[in-house]
């Protein structure tokens, strides 16, 4: 009898363990926040429609977002003086901030000077970022995925941005001015809101090939300079910070 009771009390000894392991709260992300400059460009004519609601130029959007960030954290981790690229291209006859999570190729190149906790947090942001444009569920921009750790020599200002990789990325762009010669030419109430990056401005590119998913030279075509200033806590950011991959 004994016996038997020992091993009841035994057993209930394993479930309750279980059960205390199994009922722990999940571990809380880490805040984050990030600002910066910001460039892109694709392939799109001066100006890309898609910020007028319209279709992209030549059927689809082959584009590249450089991010400078001049001040950052992820947690207690500092992020000063990093840089993420993000190369994706939208379905035919589609924007890319349209198709996010629906891309036909996405490709995250992060500074190789950074360490693995901030790769990490590089990953996560940029992910975040992108993901916001639709309030996506899921931090998974495309199917055909890579992440690359690569040396990148930028240089991003409000009126110039140029960012190399070399072998895969050659990125030079320009802000255009207004009649005055001076003023650059911003995008006031767009289609296209962010409010992370609420101000953008209109520029064209120099130089723009890309070698490594694609390959692709649109030289001379539409390009945007704009400021960011993002945190985990901001509203349409929710849906993405801390969402599982698929």
């Amino acid at each position: 009898m004994r016996r038997n009771l020992w091993v009841f009390g035994a057993i209930l000894g394993v479930a309750a363990a279980g059960f205390v392991v199994s009922s722990a709260p999940p571990e809380a992300q880490p805040k984050w926040e990030v600002e910066g400059h910001y460039a892109e460009a694709c392939q799109c004519n001066v100006p890309c429609p898609c910020n007028f609601a319209q279709k992209p130029t030549y059927g689809n959007c082959d584009n590249t977002s450089v991010y400078q960030i001049e001040k950052g954290r992820y947690g207690s981790t500092r992020l000063d003086g990093l840089y993420v690229i993000v190369v994706g291209s939208s379905p035919a006859g589609e924007r890319y901030v349209d198709t996010v999570g629906n891309l036909t190729f996405a490709r995250f190149y992060i500074d190789e000077r950074a360490n693995e906790k901030q790769r990490k947090a590089l990953e996560e942001i940029a992910r975040a970022l992108n993901a916001s444009y639709l309030r996506l569920p899921t931090l998974k921009l495309s199917r055909d995925e890579e992440v690359k750790a690569v040396p990148i020599q930028a240089s991003l200002s409000g009126k110039e941005a140029s960012a190399k990789i070399p072998g895969v990325l050659d990125f030079h762009t320009r802000a255009l001015t207004g009649a005055d010669g001076k003023q650059r030419i911003e995008i006031v109430n767009g289609s296209v809101v962010i409010d992370w990056m609420p101000r953008l401005w209109a520029g064209q590119s120099a130089t723009y090939k890309y070698k490594d998913a694609k390959k692709w030279d649109y030289s001379g075509r539409s390009a945007y300079f704009a400021r960011f200033k993002a945190h985990s806590n901001m509203a349409s950011l929710q849906p993405s910070v801390g969402a599982a991959h698929h």
